[in-house]
């Protein structure tokens, strides 16, 4: 079996829908070597000696999404890079007037008596802090799409929205499908761009852009908009 050379040993992968469809007409043997195929390469880069024209098919997918992780990774590290960096010039020019500022006040003092030379070193000591906001804020790990949607179902779930007790069974899955669909491009647009957010500034708190995001969702996600979408209006 080679080893890919445009995958690396990886944590997870997206199965998408239209493979699993594509595998259905497959009897159970060859369906149990088509997942087995496309979970070893998707992981671990090995590609099986026998591939076929389906599994090529998903094979081109997987090194397509291979390469968007990596880009996207060297987006982060990029993003996390100037950010920090930021963080310290601003560091670096606050203690700069600090200390101008602790200069000025020693030098406008060199002749006032001792008790008062004792005062100017209290305060010259006070001033030469510095707050705790203005040390470098490090950039939050981002989630994998595992972990972002399990976050996000919670947080629905939590969060009192209710599909239409009206609603068929087969209309009520379709809805969370709906639900699903929308967690997953969330992740996957913020994903690609580098997890920036809409001033182009990195995503530090990415629970919180999940929160802000699903809570439009759900607001927009009204009675009349989903019973127009399933044509019950």
């Amino acid at each position: 079996m080679q080893k890919s050379t445009t995958t690396e040993s990886r944590k997870s992968f997206v199965f998408y829908r239209d493979w699993f469809e594509s595998l259905q007409p497959l009897n159970e043997a060859d369906k149990l070597r088509m997942y087995q195929a496309i979970c070893n390469y998707a992981l671990n880069g090995k590609v099986p000696k026998k591939c076929d024209l389906a599994f090529n098919l998903i094979k081109a997918t997987i090194d397509r999404d291979c390469q968007k992780w990596a880009s996207t990774q060297k987006s982060r590290s990029e993003a996390g890079k100037r950010h920090t960096g930021n963080q310290y010039t601003r560091k670096n020019q606050m203690e700069q007037m600090e200390q101008t500022e602790h200069n000025v006040n020693v030098n406008e003092n060199e002749n006032v008596n001792e008790n008062e030379n004792e005062n100017v070193n209290e305060n010259g000591h006070s001033s030469s802090s510095i707050d705790d906001d203005d040390m470098p804020q490090q950039v939050e790990e981002y989630p994998t799409e595992e972990e972002w949607a399990s976050f996000c179902y919670n947080y629905i779930n939590k969060s009192g929205y209710r599909i239409p007790e009206y609603l068929e069974e087969d209309d009520r899955e379709i809805v969370i499908g709906w639900m699903k669909d929308k967690v997953s491009k969330i992740y996957r647009s913020i994903d690609e761009i580098g997890w920036i957010d809409d001033q182009h500034e990195p995503i530090h708190n990415w629970k919180a852009y999940a929160r802000t995001s699903l809570h439009t969702y759900l607001k927009n996600l009204t009675r009349e908009e989903i019973d127009f979408q399933l044509g019950y209006a």
